[in-house]
């Protein structure tokens, strides 16, 4: 899918990179990963455990660290519920870094097709600062490495201003 969804943003962006009207390119629309939705196919898994055994460098730092009893990377799989805290944790931290690539990926695409001529942007609907890492989350950190611009269309994190009861000023950094 990369390889061809490659082709077509690098003939995109090239096609157009010298329109007047166009002033950045938003690489990835809502960098985000929602649980549900996450894959958890054979290759998602290897890269699962290929970013485990990176972060822990042997299955015996994983199993004292997480107090597991794995025998080899191989057993781990992606946690099937939301019970077991710090597996899931596990799990959206890499889906996050597994999103960062995405967007790193994307981004570097569009750079190859225009050659630079167009800065690039990408955006969050809401800032993980108010994501329910679970459920819905995207790190805004990583995501901001891969390109000039971030932002967030809704930073205040679905509060209404109508709402006398939300609390949006919290949200508002000078």
């Amino acid at each position: 899918v990369r390889k061809e969804a490659g082709k077509f943003i690098k003939r995109f962006a090239s096609r157009y990179k010298d329109r007047e009207a166009l002033v950045a390119w938003d690489v990835w629309v809502e960098p985000r990963s929602r649980i549900m939705g996450e894959c958890a196919c054979e290759v998602s898994k290897v890269k699962y455990r290929e970013w485990l055994q990176k972060k822990f460098q042997t299955i015996e730092n994983f199993n004292e660290k997480m107090r597991k009893i794995y025998g080899s990377w191989d057993e781990i799989n992606p946690p099937p519920s939301a019970s077991d805290y710090a597996e899931m944790y596990l799990w959206r931290q890499w889906a996050m870094a597994s999103l960062e690539d995405r967007v790193r990926w994307a981004a570097k695409a569009y750079r190859e097709g225009d050659g630079g001529a167009k800065p690039l942007m990408t955006h969050v609907g809401c800032c993980s600062l108010v994501q329910d890492p679970v459920h819905d989350s995207s790190d805004d950190w990583l995501n901001s490495r891969c390109v000039e611009f971030y932002g967030s269309s809704l930073p205040w994190g679905g509060a209404s201003f109508n709402n006398p009861k939300a609390s949006w000023h919290y949200f508002v950094i000078g």
